[in-house]
């Protein structure tokens, strides 16, 4: 796929693909948030104003410097969605990019959803991973569980077990 997104633009989009987008669609990389930016977007998504909101990882595995400021994700890279979950109300999918087309019927109901949205996107393009895809980088931490994936949808049921599924993941049923 890498050569056809490599030609992809806002302008490859047509009317119909531009029809499945949101009114408002906020795109974040985390290495640009800091915990300023972080507390307004848990305050955005506690709004439930219907703000769909991608972030994107590109490293997992970085640390940032004490006190810098920054939001650090680190080798805790579940901080954001898991606070998200918390954020009562809000639809949250987190992933690895190489499992997106898998988690495509989650991902459209996470943007119907009539309150907030969060969806935390690995990409795996990790700079430590120079010369690997950035595919196989987010297919490796999805294997290895370093990013799983998983939703919590507020209208699947009362309870948490019915709102929270980790399904989608490579052997989801073992420990």
């Amino acid at each position: 796929h890498d050569p056809y997104f490599e030609r992809f633009d806002a302008a490859s989009l047509t009317a119909d693909d531009l029809a499945l987008f949101p009114s408002y669609l906020v795109s974040l990389n985390d290495s640009d948030m800091d915990d300023g930016e972080t507390a307004k977007l848990l305050g955005l998504l506690r709004s439930n104003l219907p703000m769909k909101v991608l972030v994107r990882t590109d490293d997992i595995l970085a640390q940032a410097s004490q006190g810098a400021g920054r939001f650090s994700f680190g080798a805790g890279a579940l901080q954001l969605a898991t606070m998200a979950v918390g954020a009562v109300g809000a639809y949250v999918l987190q992933s690895a990019g190489s499992h997106l087309y898998r988690m495509r019927d989650a991902i459209g109901k996470g943007m119907r959803f009539q309150g907030a949205a969060l969806f935390s996107v690995y990409s795996g393009a990790t700079p430590a991973g120079a010369g690997i895809p950035a595919y196989l980088s987010a297919a490796a931490a999805m294997q290895s569980r370093a990013f799983p994936a998983f939703t919590y949808d507020p209208e699947a049921g009362k309870a948490w077990a019915t709102r929270f599924s980790v399904g989608d993941n490579p052997q989801s049923d073992a420990d």
